[in-house]
């Protein structure tokens, strides 16, 4: 059977439901009559993509690729380019000083057109957690400061996707976009760093359509 999901939208079981055998999810592309089948790894019933290791096992390996590229696209739809390839990096970035805290990733990506990816999952909810995803954004700017010996390059665009297991907005919509805005008028003064966030709780499941 193939689950058919369509990729402008997301839905809570992909964080909950569990099976003992491998499906196929089938994304259906807005803008193309085609579908993108994408091959979903079981996971005995104990497991939760909540978790983090599970969900960097999940979505964090090179064989399971294709997977984390449906859903970037899915989350990224009408912000980005659809992503066609990315390159995992080392999760590790190491502080610029001995003294500095050494800041780990739960998935590092780099898209073929040079955008950067934070994904991260959070299952514990922390007041400031806010802080720390704008922390991590940073830190992926500011490695691209240290590959440059001028400014006559432009930043590459860099997002923190974090998926959270909690409410944090008052708001219906699960999904959340942040990034440097005017406060007056609301029109962007720059679009090189971007929050996201996914708050899980708020995402209703949905009735899958099932075909043989």
């Amino acid at each position: 059977m193939t689950d058919k999901i369509p990729s402008s939208s997301l839905d809570n079981s992909l964080f909950t439901t569990t099976s003992k055998t491998t499906s196929t999810t089938q994304i259906i592309t807005p803008n193309t009559s085609e579908n993108i089948t994408t091959p979903i790894p079981s996971l005995p019933p104990i497991l939760s993509l909540k978790t983090d290791w599970v969900f960097k096992w999940m979505f964090g390996q090179e064989k399971h690729k294709p997977l984390l590229i449906d859903l970037l696209n899915a989350i990224l739809q009408g912000k980005e380019p659809p992503i066609i390839d990315l390159t995992f990096n080392n999760t590790e970035q190491i502080g610029e000083q001995l003294d500095n805290r050494n800041v780990i990733f739960d998935i590092y990506c780099t898209t073929s057109d040079n955008t950067h990816l934070i994904i991260e999952m959070q299952n514990i909810k922390q007041p400031h957690y806010i802080d720390r995803a704008l922390a991590y954004g940073i830190t992926s700017m500011n490695k691209q400061l240290n590959t440059q010996s001028n400014w006559h390059k432009p930043l590459e665009p860099v997002y923190v996707i974090s998926f959270v297991n909690f409410i944090y907005f008052e708001k219906d919509s699960f999904i959340s976009h942040a990034r440097l805005n005017d406060l007056d008028t609301g029109t962007a003064i720059s679009s090189k760093l971007n929050l996201i966030f996914l708050e899980l709780p708020k995402i209703k499941k949905k009735s899958v359509r099932l075909s043989a």
